[in-house]
């Protein structure tokens, strides 16, 4: 994914599975310190 702040590479990973409901992401860029949390349910 790209990084909507300053255009690099962003990071996505699921920090949480809830059971029987969906995902919580989690987004990181390592270049500007961006972040942002997704919920999949």
């Amino acid at each position: 994914m790209e990084c909507p702040r300053c255009g690099a590479e962003a990071r996505w990973e699921v920090v949480e599975v809830v059971e029987g409901k969906g995902y919580v992401w989690e987004a990181r860029c390592d270049e500007c310190d961006w972040e942002d949390t997704k919920y999949e349910f």
